[in-house]
Formats: structure tokens, sequence, C-alpha cells
């Protein structure tokens, strides 16, 4: 990885986010009370494993229904993460992040800005990459492993 700040890294590849997959566990290992950093290191564990699975050069039958079982593990480990470890966490917006929202309301033109010194937000798992991982054995089928086409 080129940049030692992950949260500053903008227009990553692939390759950025499996060289920070491949340092998480580690780094995020101890960071939250153990019933928190159990459900964090499941979801940490399951993403990689996925991740893996889903580039491996060549898939079978097994490999590809490993790949939905993985699928399957992960999506209920992060809804166990949303709704136990995500609501009792505070999460705050970086500062950066912050400066960027306010300057874009101000942008559009909104009358509401928040002038919060830090702001709060909520995990989002309702994203298009969120809802496409159940779509990836059937890719994997027709256009090959993730290394084929990313």
């Amino acid at each position: 990885m080129h940049n030692e700040n992950i949260s500053e890294m903008k227009q990553m590849t692939a390759s950025d986010y499996e060289d920070i997959l491949q340092c998480a566990l580690s780094l995020f290992e101890g960071l939250l009370p153990d019933e928190h950093d159990k459900k964090e290191l499941n979801v940490l564990y399951l993403l990689a494993s996925f991740y893996t699975s889903s580039k491996l050069h060549m898939h079978t039958d097994r490999t590809v229904s490993d790949n939905r079982t993985l699928i399957s593990l992960l999506g209920e480990a992060i809804r166990q993460f949303k709704k136990y470890t995500c609501a009792e966490h505070e999460k705050e917006v970086l500062p950066n992040e912050g400066r960027r929202a306010r300057r874009n309301a101000r942008q559009m033109g909104g009358a509401t800005i928040v002038r919060k010194a830090v702001m709060q937000y909520s995990f989002n798992m309702n994203t298009s990459k969120m809802h496409s991982l159940g779509d990836y054995p059937y890719h994997i089928i027709n256009f090959g492993s993730l290394n084929s086409y990313t």
C-alpha cells in the first residue's frame, strides 16, 4: 500500500482494498470490547475469505458453491454487526469529510447546513456494492474470477 493514511485514499483500486484487508485483522483486533470485537473480526475475516475465494484463477462447482455459502455468512455477519455493534457505538465523520459535506451543502444552496464540529453517521448497508454481493457467483460462472475483470 502506498498511502499511510487509509482515510485519505481516493480512487482506490481492487489491489488497494486487498492490501487493506490483509492488514485489517491485526489492526482492528482489540479495538472494541470483546463481544463487539468478535463480530467485527468475523466480518473482516469473512470479507477476506470471500475476496480470496472470488479471486481464484480456476473455479469449480464446489468453489462457486463455497463462495455462495461465504456470501450468506458474510451477509448475516454484517447484519449482526450493524444491529448490535453499530447500535452501541457512536460514529463520527472524519474532519475532512465533514468539511467536504458542509462545502457541498453550501454549493447546493442548502439552507440547513450542519454547523456541528463533529457530524454523526450510521453504517449504511443499502448500497449497490452490498446489494450486488449475492451476484458474484453468477458473474464468476459467466465471466471468470474477479481477477479477470477488476
